[in-house]
């Protein structure tokens, strides 16, 4: 045994007693060393962060992963699987699932999103969602306050919500990948809480692009009468991995190329969200914003053309 998995033996040995444990493994092989510890019990357990860096694989804990683990309120995994019905989630006020491997599927995650019926905070992230048939049944998250989505198949993040019951002033995230909305066989809209349908109306709308770069904020009310609001936030870049760290997705250097043809790319983009959902093109206060890191070459009459022919 090598003088890492001496170390890891011997932290892990006292699992027990542990409340915050994290763990970031390079390769299967680096997972490998805390295997069979974390069959153990974890009593204690308050906050778990497991995260594996290798982005060509994935790595599934063992179905015993972390026995009585009843206390646990924070579960982080990246690209670590895990049985999905597992029976320690009830307490769960935060849960981030992100993977790049092409076997997660939409089922998986509404399973695991049953036994957490105390999320507060929920983050999902898989550029290879598979949208597969489960329950027809809605899952009621009444105390989620925050959900972020990255996306790239539409329509499995379609099929996760759809199932979702969401607070009315819920906080939800879209991160889009650029080739989102040119990769769908069918009709297709922007997946957002269930309760916004074509009756919600939007009373606010804040648009921003430049160099292919798109920012969108609204609020918006399930209906005219109601007096709360759901905030929607959506960022769409033109590279492949958007960065969770808004301040670092702002400041990404602009490689060169044609500066006009990056802002249309950025109003085309723009365009295709507001397209997807009608109270956007009915909002009642708009601000488009050309200004998102310099002066766009692109004109405000004809971004605003193309977002509203009407106009």
């Amino acid at each position: 045994m090598d003088e890492t998995a001496k170390k890891a033996a011997v932290l892990l040995e006292h699992l027990y007693r542990v409340q915050d444990l994290e763990i970031r493994a390079s390769s299967r092989e680096d997972m490998e060393l805390c295997w069979y510890h974390l069959k153990k019990s974890a009593p204690q357990l308050v906050t778990c962060q497991i995260f594996l860096d290798d982005e060509t694989t994935e790595y599934e804990l063992p179905s015993e992963y972390l026995g009585a683990a009843s206390a646990l309120q924070s579960l982080s995994l990246r690209n670590v699987v895990m049985v999905w019905n597992f029976p320690n989630l009830h307490n769960l006020s935060t849960l981030s699932l992100q993977f790049n491997a092409n076997d997660i599927s939409v089922s998986s995650i509404v399973e695991m999103l049953q036994q957490s019926p105390m999320l507060e905070s929920l983050t999902i992230g898989s550029p290879y969602l598979a949208n597969d048939e489960f329950p027809d049944s809605t899952i009621a998250l009444c105390h989620l306050r925050r959900v972020d989505l990255k996306i790239c198949n539409i329509r499995a993040f379609e099929s996760l919500l759809s199932v979702l019951d969401l607070p009315m002033d819920v906080h939800c995230t879209l991160l889009l990948h650029p080739d989102a909305f040119y990769n769908q066989r069918q009709q297709y809209t922007l997946p957002l809480p269930r309760h916004l349908t074509s009756a919600s109306v939007c009373r606010k709308l804040e648009c921003y692009f430049a160099f292919g770069r798109v920012k969108v904020e609204a609020s918006v009310s399930p209906n005219a009468e109601s007096h709360s609001t759901s905030r929607v936030s959506i960022r769409m870049g033109p590279v492949p991995h958007i960065d969770d760290d808004e301040s670092k997705w702002l400041s990404h250097s602009f490689k060169g190329g044609n500066m006009f043809l990056h802002d249309l790319a950025g109003i085309v983009h723009l365009a295709d969200i507001v397209s997807t959902r009608s109270f956007f093109a009915d909002t009642l206060l708009l601000d488009l914003s050309w200004r998102l890191f310099e002066q766009s070459q692109f004109p405000l009459a004809m971004a605003l053309h193309c977002l509203y022919p009407g106009i």
